[in-house]
Formats: structure tokens, C-alpha cells, sequence
């Protein structure tokens, strides 16, 4: 299931349809511009052919293109022969039509051909010196990069995006660039970053009063929180998107937001009747839109999801979006839930294949190399796992495959050595000890791979714990240094104010309680059985516990929480009168 949610929904947003019909302003504007380009010098003429194509870009990405061509061969015709403000104007006019270029290309999904006209357009504003040029191509590059997945190119152009942004003083431009950056951040999941950044965009948003900004902004930190396993404050934050969204009549933006909550109740809650609800509202308000490629995007989705919980009727519809669909988003979704499909019905040759076709298409769409990209290496890790399922299976098949073969072979005996009881009972004991023996075999690899996975499992726990108590120390030794030194320093208040954020780093117990979380699971609510038991401990004290749990020595005891060897005994010795027993506390602990 988790390679079908991978494919399926790590967009933000549904690629809008270019098939859009003119309405009655637009078209009145088109003819208002073609009626001034006649007789009109040659910048006004320029212009006026750039605002047209961008009016075209809207609805028709080709005839977009056609006009931004023609224009860049007329500047070009011309641009020897003028000097000074036209010149200016010229160099202005060609960026614009670079510019245009490269976005009709990707929204053609031809990313190569984008990226070949942003450059142009990024050399043609670096010859204007206009920050709005420069802001403007930078948050285009940056975007394409995002969409091949080159996260750090990505990163480069949207920061100088916002400094252009600033010197231009319009900060009407930047909630949008900080919330592509948050997004980056939630693919790389550097989560205090994303959600840093993402939490500006929409400050700036509400101050602004910028209210469809601000839903997508909170649409983006709800699937912030989904990755982390939160799926209430996930809801929560989608549920106030949706608020706006209503609000406003954007059912454009409710298609989204009700297949990101599918997406949660499906993934997280486990919840399927509340997530297949989610995706028939999806419906309703994509038929509101009268779109059929957003119309044809969810039914993909909800045809998937009936497929992966057993309709097979589906499956049909979704091996031919798959190998005949020209639609790249509804191709990756089927073909995410066709691996999903093969994979629960164990039809591992299958699902390879298939994933296999998804990383071709992937990357001739790009035409270079995109498995270095996180969302791939997510999908690969799956697979991974896949692989070595599909290798326990096989060795498991050579093991029935054995035991087929020796009660062939013990039948073939039984009926030579019939005339004779000795025999038969001497071959009945052999291979029932044989038997026996292959069955304790697989019990003791079964008990080996256990103790395996307990062990690796109580290494991260532990590294986890080391490192929270590592920096701890480190921060209460230069505490120490700062009450050192403002004793005896003149500039006290700068280092009293330092010493109030070490301190506040010091309590912090955000690292401690992930690490409660991840112990409660493995542990099977250790912590929360102890503490009722006995609610007066503290933290060191559950700490202490916990590394007890895991089989920990006094010395590796002493290591991960950074204190001498003789304070791990003292702290047993108290912390075994504290729970007021006689034996052994590790005998103790393993019985609750």
C-alpha cells in the first residue's frame, strides 16, 4: 500500500487542464490588444504580443508558444538597430517572452525545453538588472528543479528568488517561494525547517489577507504532520483549508483537500470507509469543476483504492491507464497501485515489472538520472524490502519443496519394506525425526531473526538516548563556562541572555519524547504501565528503566547518559528503594 500512497500523492497540487475555454473578458482583452498592435511602435508592439501570450497561457499552451516565438524573431530582427530606453525596453520585452516560453513548456510537462528557455530568459535578466525580473526567473528555475527532484539547485534559486524579492519590496511574492522552500524541506525531511518556513508563508499570508495562500499553506503543513505519523493535527490543519476553501467557492482546491484526507485516513488511520468518503467528495466538488482531467485524476485514485482492497473489476481500467493513459499523473498512480495489488496477492514477478516501467518512465520523462531524488529513494527502500521477502518466500519453497519430496521418498519405503514391521517402524522413526528436526531448524531461525531485529531496535533507541543526553552535557558544560565567565565579564546581560537559551535547550524534552513514543511501541507501553505503578518518577529516573529493559551494563549505562560509572550503581541502589523492592530490580522490570 505504501508504494501506491508514494506515487499517488507526494504533488501538492493536480496539474490543471490546458483545455480551458476563453471566457467572455479574456477574449474581449485579446482583440482589445491585437486592435493596438496595429500602427503601434515596435516596444508597445512587443508588449502587447507578450500579454496576449500570457492570456493564452492560460488556455491553450501552443498557441502560447507560437506567439512567444514570433515575437523573439521580431525583437531580434530589431534589436541591432535600436539603442538607449528602446533597447531597454527590448531587453525587457525579450526576458518576458523567455520567460513565457519556458512556463508553457512546463506546463507541457516538456522540462527539458522549459529549463533550455528559463535560462535564456534567467542570461536576458541579468542583462536588465530588474529585480523583478531576476525574482521571477529564479522562482521559475527553482520550481522546475523541484519537480525533477534536484532538491539543491532547487534550494539555490528560490533563496535568491527571495532576495530579489526584498529588494524589489514586494512581499506579495514571497509567501509562495517560502512555502516551495518549506516543501523541500518536508521532502528531505528536515521537518523543523519545513515547517519553519511554511509557518512564514503563512503568517504573511494571514497578514495579508491573502485567504486561498493561506489554505494551500495550511493544506501543506497538514501533509507536514501526516509524514510524522500525526494524523489529528494533520486533519486539523486540512480541515481549516477546506473552511477557506468553502468559503470561497474554490472547488479546485477542495478536490485536493479532500484527497489528501483520504490519503491520511488511508495511510495513518487505517480507516478505510471514512478515507473512501473523503474520495467521493473528492468527486462531487471535481465535477463542480467540470474539468475532465481532474475529474479523470480522482476517479483514477478512487479506482486504485478499490483495486488494492480486492475489487478486481478495477483492474482492467487500471493496467490500461497504465500502459495506454497519456496522462503521466494517472499513469504513476496505476502503476503504484498495481505494484501495491501484485504485491498483497504475493505476485512478487509481477510487481517488480511493473516497478520496474515506472522507473523508465520516470526517467525518460526527465531524460536524466532522477533515482538519486528522494521521492525514488523512498520507492527503491520499499522495493528493497520487496526483494527480500520475494528471497525468504523462495527459501521457504525450497523447504516445502524438501519436505514434499521426503514423504514421497518415506511412501516409497513404507511399500518395500511392508512385509517387514522392523522396517517400516524403523523407516516411520527416522523420517519423523527427520521432520521434526527441519521444523526445530526453522523455530530456531525464526528465534535468531527476532533476536536480531530486538537487538538492532534497542541500538537506535539507544543511540537516540545517547544523543539527547550528549548534547545535554555539552550544553550544561558551556552553561557552566557562561556562569563562569559572566562572573568576571563586563558584558553581562548579552551573556545572561545566551545562558536563558542554553538553559531552555537544556529542558527541552522534544528528542525525549520521540524517544518515548518509539520505546512505547517496541515495548508494548513499558512506560506507561511503570508509571502508574509508580507515578512520582522522574525523567532520569524512566531513563534509567528504560536502558535496564534493553539488557544494558553499568558501563554502557554510564556512556549513553554521560555520568560516571559509580553514579549508575548509586542510582539503582536509589532508585530500587524508591519502587521499595527486595530482588532484583532487573528481574522487577522485566515483570511489569
Amino acid at each position: 500500500m505504501k508504494i501506491f500512497i508514494t506515487l499517488a500523492f507526494l504533488v501538492v497540487l493536480i496539474p490543471q487542464s490546458s483545455s480551458a475555454k476563453f471566457n467572455q473578458s479574456d477574449s474581449i482583452y485579446v482583440d482589445s490588444l491585437r486592435r493596438n498592435c496595429h500602427g503601434a511602435a515596435d516596444t508597445s508592439r512587443v508588449k502587447y504580443q507578450n500579454l496576449i501570450a500570457s492570456i493564452y497561457l492560460k488556455h491553450n499552451y501552443d498557441s502560447s508558444l507560437a506567439i512567444c516565438e514570433k515575437n523573439i524573431r521580431f525583437i531580434k530582427d530589431r534589436y541591432n538597430n535600436v539603442s538607449g530606453g528602446v533597447r531597454e525596453k527590448f531587453d525587457l520585452a525579450l526576458f518576458n517572452a523567455y520567460w513565457l516560453t519556458g512556463k508553457a513548456f512546463k506546463r507541457k510537462n516538456d522540462l527539458l525545453r522549459a529549463l533550455e528557455s528559463h535560462q535564456l530568459a534567467y542570461d536576458q535578466a541579468i542583462v536588465t538588472s530588474d529585480p523583478k525580473c531576476l525574482r521571477r526567473i529564479n522562482n521559475s528555475l527553482g520550481n522546475i528543479y523541484l519537480d525533477k527532484g534536484e532538491f539543491a539547485k532547487s534550494l539555490m534559486y528560490y533563496e535568491d528568488a527571495v532576495g530579489y524579492a526584498r529588494q524589489e519590496k514586494d512581499t506579495s511574492f514571497l509567501p509562495s517561494i517560502l512555502m516551495n522552500i518549506g516543501l523541500i524541506h518536508v521532502e528531505l525531511r528536515n521537518d523543523s525547517l519545513a515547517s519553519h518556513f511554511l509557518n512564514r508563508a503563512l503568517r504573511i499570508n494571514i497578514k495579508t489577507k491573502k485567504r486561498s495562500s493561506e489554505s494551500i499553506c495550511l493544506q501543506n503543513l497538514g501533509i507536514l504532520e501526516s509524514y510524522n505519523g500525526r494524523s489529528e493535527a494533520a486533519k486539523e490543519y486540512i480541515s481549516r483549508a477546506i473552511a477557506i476553501n468553502e468559503e470561497l467557492n474554490l472547488y479546485y482546491h477542495l478536490t485536493v483537500n479532500y484527497l489528501e484526507l483520504g490519503r491520511i485516513s488511508f495511510e495513518l488511520d487505517q480507516d478505510t470507509m471514512a478515507s473512501w468518503k473523503h474520495y467521493l467528495k473528492a468527486k462531487e466538488y471535481s465535477e463542480r469543476l467540470n474539468d475532465k482531467h481532474i475529474i479523470g485524476y480522482v476517479d483514477n485514485i478512487i479506482e486504485v483504492f478499490e483495486l488494492i482492497h480486492g475489487n478486481e473489476a478495477y483492474l482492467d481500467k487500471v493496467q490500461n491507464r497504465f500502459f495506454n493513459g497519456n496522462y503521466k499523473n494517472n499513469q504513476m498512480t496505476s502503476g503504484g497501485g498495481l505494484v501495491a495489488f501484485y504485491k498483497l496477492r504475493k505476485n512478487y514477478k509481477k510487481a517488480l515489472e511493473i516497478f520496474e516501467i515506472i522507473e523508465q518512465r520516470k526517467d525518460s520523462f526527465f531524460d536524466l538520472e532522477t533515482k538519486s531524488s528522494a521521492k525514488a529513494a523512498a520507492v527503491k527502500m520499499e522495493f528493497d524490502k520487496l526483494i527480500q521477502e520475494k528471497e525468504h518466500e523462495i527459501a521457504l519453497g525450497d523447504v516445502k519443496t524438501e519436505l514434499y519430496k521426503s514423504k514421497a521418498r518415506n511412501n516409497l519405503y513404507l511399500m518395500v519394506a511392508f512385509g517387514t514391521l522392523f522396517m517400516m517402524l524403523l523407516a516411520i522413526v527416522y523420517f519423523w525425526t527427520r521432520a521434526k528436526n527441519r521444523k526445530l531448524q526453522l523455530a530456531n531461525l525464526k528465534e535468531e531473526n527476532l533476536r536480531l531485529k530486538v537487538e538492532q531496535k534497542n541500538k537506535q533507541l539507544s543511540e537516540l538516548l545517547k544523543q539527547e543526553e550528549q548534547k545535554k552535557a555539552t550544553l550544561k558544560s558551556l552553561e557552566i563556562q557562561l556562569q563562569e565567565a559572566y562572573e568576571s565579564a563586563s558584558c553581562q546581560e548579552a551573556i545572561t541572555k545566551v545562558q536563558e537559551q542554553v538553559v531552555s535547550v537544556i529542558k527541552d524534552q522534544t528528542e525525549w519524547d520521540t524517544f518515548q513514543q518509539k520505546f512505547e511501541q517496541h515495548y508494548g507501553g513499558f512506560l506507561n504501565k511503570l508509571v502508574a505503578k509508580h507515578p512520582k518518577l522522574t525523567t532520569n529516573e524512566k531513563k534509567l528503566c528504560t536502558l535496564i529493559l534493553m539488557n544494558h551494563n553499568n558501563h554502557e549505562i554510564s556512556e549513553i547518559l554521560y555520568i560516571e560509572y559509580n553514579s549508575v550503581r548509586m542510582a539503582k541502589s536509589r532508585l530500587k528503594k524508591k519502587l521499595g523492592i527486595q530482588d532484583s530490580l532487573d528481574s522487577y522490570l522485566f515483570s511489569i
